[in-house]
């Protein structure tokens, strides 16, 4: 009985022995398979700097797509408080600037010095251009004007992150040009338009 065991064991170890030599012997093959088929393959650069240029130029590709909505709701609810401003128009975009563009921006920390012979690094920005006039201005006043358009301008930024800066505002004065202020002044007929230019940096 022993010796038919012991045959039956041995048996069993030439099997799978030979089962080994199988897979061996396919593994071999399909690595030959893919070393002939990898010829094939255009020359790719793998050095560090390479890698490096694949991953900045993979970026925008994986950057969150932007939509305006985050920010005009945030623009619309802060001229809640500023109830004399008329909104007539709004432009929004996309765009990239180095980071030390727009400098200053509230709420954000300031970008790192950039080293000697390099280039400041590249971010982007929505940016939202308003466009409107405040109303019943026919019957306001200078002083009155300035108040209300300052006080539109506050209210925007208090938007977390954002950078406003004024484009246009009513009674620009020309350098040359005086203004008097009070509420006897005359006022003009025209209705004077106003211009604010919101940026903040948009998340990656």
């Amino acid at each position: 009985a022993g010796g038919i065991a012991g045959a039956v064991l041995l048996g069993q170890a030439k099997n799978i022995d030979v089962a080994a030599d199988r897979h061996t012997a396919n593994a071999s093959r399909a690595n030959n398979q893919y070393q002939d088929i990898a010829k094939t393959f255009p020359r790719t650069l793998t050095t560090p700097e390479h890698l490096k240029g694949a991953v900045l130029a993979l970026d925008p590709l994986v950057m969150r797509p932007l939509t305006p909505e985050v920010l005009l709701l945030e623009i619309s609810q802060a001229l809640l408080e500023a109830p004399t401003f008329t909104l007539s128009k709004i432009e929004w975009e996309v765009t990239e600037l180095a980071e030390t563009s727009p400098p200053g921006v509230q709420g954000q920390p300031s970008p790192p010095p950039v080293a000697p012979g390099g280039k400041p690094a590249i971010a982007r920005y929505e940016i939202a251009v308003l466009s409107g006039a405040l109303s019943q201005e026919r019957s306001a006043t200078p002083r009155r004007k300035i108040v209300a358009a300052r006080s539109a301008i506050d209210a925007l930024r208090r938007i977390p992150g954002v950078e406003v800066t004024p484009v246009k505002l009513p009674l620009d004065v020309a350098p040359t040009g005086t203004l008097k202020g009070g509420d006897t002044d005359d006022v003009k007929d025209d209705v004077e338009p106003i211009i604010v230019r919101v940026a903040r940096k948009a998340p990656i």
